[in-house]
């Protein structure tokens, strides 16, 4: 899955580190106005796992 398609399709928002739009895109989401996305295609819940996975295998080399 691309890394984007999370922002694109999902609900994720990119936010930067302007601490006034991180304080205005976090009140829009606990004012239950966020953008409502669905579940990109290959999706499957399991990105920790995965990560997981990749990063036993990085220190085993």
């Amino acid at each position: 899955m691309c890394p984007l398609c999370s922002l694109s399709e999902g609900c994720n928002v990119l936010v930067g580190t302007d601490t006034a739009h991180i304080l205005e895109k976090g009140g829009t989401v606990l004012a239950g106005q966020s953008k409502h996305g669905h579940c990109p295609a290959l999706w499957n819940g399991k990105a920790m796992e995965h990560i997981g996975a990749k990063s036993d295998r990085l220190h085993t080399l």
